[in-house]
C-alpha cells in the first residue's frame, strides 16, 4: 500500500464523520470507511491500522477550527 493510496482513502472518507449533536466532531464511522477501502481495493487490516492515526489528526484539526470560530 502506497502513502497516495491512504491520502485518496482519507480524502474519500472526508464525508464519512460521525458528528456529536452539539457539531463537535468524534471521528470516523468506520464501517463507511472500511467499505470505502474495499471500494478502493485496499486491505482492510492496513486501513484499520491507519485510520485511528488519520482520523486523531483530522479530530484535532476540527477541533482547533471550531474553537478559533468560536464554537
Amino acid at each position: 500500500m502506497e502513502g497516495w493510496q491512504v491520502w485518496d482513502l482519507a480524502l474519500a472518507c472526508a464525508g464519512q464523520l460521525r458528528i456529536a449533536p452539539s457539531g463537535l466532531v468524534l471521528g470516523f464511522d468506520y464501517g463507511a470507511v472500511l467499505t470505502m477501502a474495499a471500494a478502493h481495493d485496499l486491505p482492510a487490516a492496513v486501513v484499520a491500522v491507519l485510520a485511528p492515526a488519520i482520523e486523531a489528526t483530522l479530530v484535532e484539526v476540527v477541533s482547533r477550527e471550531q474553537n478559533t470560530l468560536g464554537r
